[in-house]
Order: C-alpha cells, then sequence, then structure tokens
C-alpha cells in the first residue's frame, strides 16, 4: 500500500477511536445521572413504605381498625425490601 493511503486509513482509525472513547465518556456520565436516580427512587419508595407503615400501625393501636383494599400491595414492598 502506499505510505499516503496508509497514513489517511491511520487517520481515519484513530478519529474513529476517539468519537468511541467520546461515546463511552457520554455513555457513562449517563450511567451515573441514571443510578442516582435509581438510588433516589429507591430511598423515596423505602421512605414512603416506612411512612405507610408506621401509619397503619398507628391505626392499628386505635379502636377502630379498619382494612384497606391497597393493604397487600403495601405489604408486598415491604416484603421485597426485605
Amino acid at each position: 500500500m502506499d505510505k499516503i493511503v496508509l497514513n489517511t486509513v491511520l487517520e481515519m482509525a484513530e478519529t474513529h477511536l476517539t468519537n468511541v472513547q467520546q461515546e463511552i465518556a457520554k455513555l457513562e456520565a449517563s450511567k451515573v445521572k441514571i443510578d442516582e436516580q435509581i438510588s433516589a427512587y429507591k430511598k423515596y419508595l423505602t421512605d414512603s413504605v416506612e411512612a405507610i407503615g408506621i401509619v397503619r400501625k398507628e391505626m392499628q393501636d386505635e379502636p377502630i381498625n379498619t382494612p384497606t383494599p391497597s393493604s397487600n400491595i403495601v405489604q408486598g414492598h415491604i416484603q421485597g425490601l426485605g
């Protein structure tokens, strides 16, 4: 192969690899943001399930105990976190 052709191919390959490196950096930044958002949602879920559990316990301590249709959903979340 001609030296000029080889230099052109090398330049194209290096440019391509630079683009790949930039895309990796973008994806890693997105991953960090996604991981942070997942952590925030998990904390929200845990805190909310805990708050519901506290209210439910307080309601059970009262003389009138009225079951709610969503109690199975909350119990499922509590068991899934444990």
